[in-house]
């Protein structure tokens, strides 16, 4: 599952592609059984931090 890396610069960006990956990383969760889910605040770390990424 590839997530988005922002592309520009700006708060605009980041936000756009965080909002790509919480989409992507939600999706991916809906499928993974009971024991491997990801919580909300585990998801939107991971979202910013792959945006973030160089």
């Amino acid at each position: 599952m590839p997530l988005k890396k922002a592309s520009g610069k700006g708060k605009a960006a980041v936000q756009k592609a965080v909002s790509a990956n919480i989409a992507e990383l939600t999706r991916a969760n809906r499928e993974k059984p009971a024991g491997k889910k990801r919580s909300k605040e585990q998801i939107a770390a991971i979202a910013y931090s792959a945006a973030k990424k160089k």
